[in-house]
């Protein structure tokens, strides 16, 4: 029975160490597709919820666990088995807490999700003030420009006129 079924939980075999064992549930249609032999599905029974479950297996513990566990020849692409993932400890609360830790994990990211977006508002808004004020200060607009003031091209030759000098000056003391 190789068919996809809603709440099915795949963990990656094969992947960098990073990835292997990576967890992800199944939330489509039944039977609407095969699952490949990259991953080993997991389906929990009467006394889990498989939203927990898959939470479980993406928590930091477990995902060290798989990558501690994982083996194979070549070090960019560990495998895990079946029976390290049946090895796997998950706490298992009552139904009503899962129900409740599932409910606050989601609400936990609508809010990262929310100052994410926030984040990159404000983000592009930044880019373009700075843009903003960058174009305002080079084209004299940034302070109230005094008349008196050399044009910055002639105030750029005079700096650039004392660094040649200040190089000649000392070039000759260290040939002295």
């Amino acid at each position: 029975d190789l068919w996809l079924q809603p709440d099915d939980i795949f963990i990656q075999r094969s992947n960098t160490p990073e990835l292997v064992g990576t967890a992800a549930i199944y939330k489509g249609p039944p039977e609407w597709a095969i699952f490949p032999d990259i991953l080993i599905r997991v389906r929990v029974g009467d006394t889990a919820r498989a939203d927990y479950v898959a939470l479980a297996l993406q928590s930091s513990a477990t995902r060290s666990f798989f990558r501690r566990s994982a083996q194979g020849i070549a070090g960019s692409m560990p495998k895990i088995s079946q029976p390290i993932v049946e090895r796997v400890e998950i706490p298992l609360p009552s139904i009503q807490q899962q129900d409740d830790i599932i409910a606050r994990y989601a609400r936990a990211s609508e809010e990262v999700a929310r100052l994410d977006q926030q984040a990159r508002v404000a983000l592009n808004r930044l880019r373009s003030l700075r843009r903003s004020i960058l174009a305002a200060a080079f084209s004299g607009r940034l302070v109230p420009q005094d008349p008196s003031d050399e044009p910055a091209p002639v105030l750029l030759e005079r700096l650039a006129a004392q660094e040649v000098a200040a190089n000649s000056e000392r070039k000759r003391k260290t040939a002295s």
